[in-house]
């Protein structure tokens, strides 16, 4: 067989392999609440402090759509380290647009909602060990109804609770002032909580515990260019 035919080959194997895929989970688990309304006088942020058993890859970030409809605004959704810096950040959409699925309420006020859920640029490698917040900003303004109180069951793969870790809402960026008076200056974008308040468990992400492998078809295709490469090489 001639180098041409070589390759052929080659490359017919590679675009019939099938493609690999690791298997994804989800930080939180489980999700049961009620829902109730907001209309935020101040910009927050909220979400939970974790810190990974083992080293992970974060694919995704999400945020809660209460009755599964869409929703009412956009939110920035991401992982903060504690010294203020946004590892990995996205947009979740307002509408429809953001990928909706589990964990889902399984009844009561928010009708089986869910989480919609946008990628990262690049999956985010998470050290074993390290603390981290996945943190969403919630400008002031008119909000979506979020989960109230909600009873959520975290991966195993993470540790929620303890000291400095769980769940917060910040609404604070100055040394003083609350909530309900607007604090001067306010927080402007993601951070990690000044407040280690109780709060909102309404934000998830989704992980893996290895790197993205190429697939299947990448890898072939990889050893049909080596072959096309030795072929040339031969005619040379």
């Amino acid at each position: 067989m001639n180098s041409n035919g070589i390759a052929a080959f080659a490359c017919t194997l590679a675009l019939l392999a099938p493609a690999s895929h690791a298997a994804t989970a989800f930080a939180i688990t489980a999700f049961n609440a009620n829902g109730f309304g907001k209309n935020l006088t101040v910009n927050v942020v909220e979400g939970f402090r974790f810190r990974p058993n083992q080293d992970i890859y974060v694919q995704e970030v999400g945020f809660y759509d209460s009755f599964s409809n869409g929703l009412i605004r956009s939110y920035k959704v991401g992982i903060v380290a504690p010294d203020n810096t946004i590892l990995g950040s996205a947009i979740i959409p307002a509408g429809t647009a953001g990928r909706l699925d589990g964990p889902n309420d399984p009844g009561g006020d928010l009708l089986s909602g869910a989480f919609r859920y946008t990628a990262l640029d690049t999956p985010l490698h998470l050290v074993s060990g390290g603390t981290y917040a996945l943190a969403a900003f919630i400008p002031l303004g008119p909000t979506d109804e979020f989960p109230g109180s909600p009873v959520v069951s975290y991966n195993n793969l993470l540790t929620v609770s303890g000291p400095g870790l769980g769940a917060f809402f910040d609404c604070r960026l100055a040394s003083s002032g609350g909530c309900r008076t607007p604090p001067t200056p306010q927080i402007p974008d993601l951070r990690y909580p000044s407040q280690f308040s109780s709060g909102a468990r309404y934000l998830n992400f989704t992980f893996m515990t290895a790197p993205v492998p190429l697939p299947a078809s990448g890898t072939l295709m990889a050893g049909a260019l080596a072959i096309i490469a030795m072929a040339r090489a031969r005619r040379g």
